[in-house]
């Protein structure tokens, strides 16, 4: 989008219907994105957050991501986590795994965050997430505040137990991470 500032206050507009196809609704959440600004953000994540919690996996994981976006963009960050933290403490592997990768990409640009995040993060099992981004993000939080998380060498250790059984491509992306 060429000139976003220009749709910001029409924002609710671009909210997703539940009868539209996906491919307008993946539109949709990218223009959200865009014309999110300090005045409208707060509004559009409460909007994001309704969708996450949607059936639909591919649009609620893509709505886990635009929060995100629009949280590194340093609008309204206290209320964006608390939305992070409610993806991490729902019930569904993908808003989990997805809300992991956000929360790794927050405590690296806002470290200040660390200590509301991995109270919550320490929750979460390791043997529940099945993705290698999210498996990535847990290590990495696990290495970078083990201090924070009496739990943290146990878990690392599970994993560790199981790398033989991971895929190479999994092995290879929480290995990079």
């Amino acid at each position: 989008m060429r000139a976003p500032y220009v749709f910001s206050s029409d924002y609710k507009h671009f909210y997703c219907q539940y009868n539209k196809p996906s491919y307008v609704k993946l539109l949709k959440l990218e223009m959200l994105t865009a014309v999110a600004n300090e005045s409208n953000s707060y509004e559009i994540v409460t909007e994001l957050c309704e969708y996450a919690a949607k059936v639909d996996i591919p649009i609620a994981r893509e709505s886990i991501r635009a929060v995100g976006k629009i949280e590194l963009q340093q609008y309204d960050v206290n209320a964006i986590v608390d939305r992070l933290l409610q993806f991490l403490e729902m019930e569904k592997d993908y808003v989990t795994a997805e809300a992991l990768v956000l929360v790794k990409d927050l405590l690296r640009k806002y470290p200040q965050w660390s200590h509301d995040c991995i109270a919550v993060v320490g929750n979460i099992s390791s043997k529940n997430l099945q993705e290698p981004k999210a498996k990535a993000a847990l290590i990495w939080m696990l290495g970078e505040y083990s201090q924070d998380m009496q739990d943290a060498p146990y878990v690392l250790e599970s994993l560790v137990e199981n790398w033989d059984e991971e895929h190479s491509a999994e092995q290879w992306m929480i290995h990079s991470e």
